[in-house]
This record gives C-alpha cells, sequence and structure tokens, in this order.
C-alpha cells in the first residue's frame, strides 16, 4: 500500500511542479522522468494485478493510462493545456489518495464514522464540483 500512496503523492505533486517551472525546464528535464515514473508504475502494477491479485479491470485502466501517458509524451500539447490536464489529473490523484488511505485504515480498523464523514466530504466535493466545473470551463 505504501508504493500506492507515494505514486498518489507524486501525482498530486504534479500541479506544483508544473506551476513553478518554465516550458523549456519542463520539457527537458521534468517530463522525461514523470513519463518513466508513470510508466513505470502502471507496468509494474499491471503485473502485480495479473499475476498476484488476478483482478482483469484494473489491467484495463493500466493499459488505458499509459495509452494517455504515451499520446502526452509524444504529442506537441500547448504547455497551458497540459498545465491545465497536469491540474486537473492532480485533482484525480487527491481523490484516489483519499479511497486508498481509506482502505487502509478500515483495514487496520481505524476508520470511524467521522473519518469517513469527512473523507466522503472531500472526494464528493471533488468528483461532484471541481471535476465538472473543470471539464467546462477548461476543456469545452
Amino acid at each position: 500500500m505504501s508504493l500506492l500512496l507515494l505514486y498518489n503523492f507524486i501525482g498530486i505533486c504534479h500541479h506544483f511542479i508544473l506551476k513553478n517551472v518554465d516550458e523549456i525546464t519542463f520539457y527537458s528535464y521534468y517530463k522525461p522522468g514523470l513519463t518513466i515514473i508513470h510508466g513505470g508504475y502502471f507496468l509494474y502494477d499491471t503485473i502485480i494485478e495479473l499475476f498476484y491479485y488476478n483482478r482483469y479491470l484494473y489491467i484495463i485502466h493500466h493499459i488505458l493510462a499509459l495509452s494517455e501517458i504515451g499520446t502526452l509524451y509524444f504529442s506537441n500539447i500547448d504547455y497551458n493545456t497540459l498545465q491545465q490536464i497536469i491540474t486537473w489529473y492532480s485533482w484525480i490523484e487527491v481523490t484516489t489518495f483519499i479511497v486508498n488511505i481509506r482502505d487502509m485504515l478500515k483495514k487496520n480498523e481505524l476508520l470511524n464514522n467521522q473519518i469517513d464523514g469527512v473523507f466522503i466530504l472531500i472526494y464528493t466535493y471533488i468528483r461532484g464540483y471541481i471535476f465538472p466545473y473543470y471539464i467546462y470551463y477548461h476543456f469545452l
């Protein structure tokens, strides 16, 4: 579980990385490293899901994620558009982080109603308000 949480944290940090580096620095230094991190994570986790957990739905998700990573890596996407996509992705990782923390707390019998309620509120706010707002105002 700790690798998953680390990966979520890295994903959340993308927004801050992009806001604090210029376009040339990002494409020269950050883009190759982030592509390796994301591609490596999804390849590793695909193998784990296939051979350890036998959860095939995750494999489809990972194949789609790898294709998105490849598309972003090889495209000549405008830097401002890329910043919007990465910020949106960072919000996705916040909700995934919440779900993974919740699962960890539940597994260790540390999840109570108050913590669960806070997680539900944050998750619902991000997925129900921020996502549609972002899609409408930045991608349509």
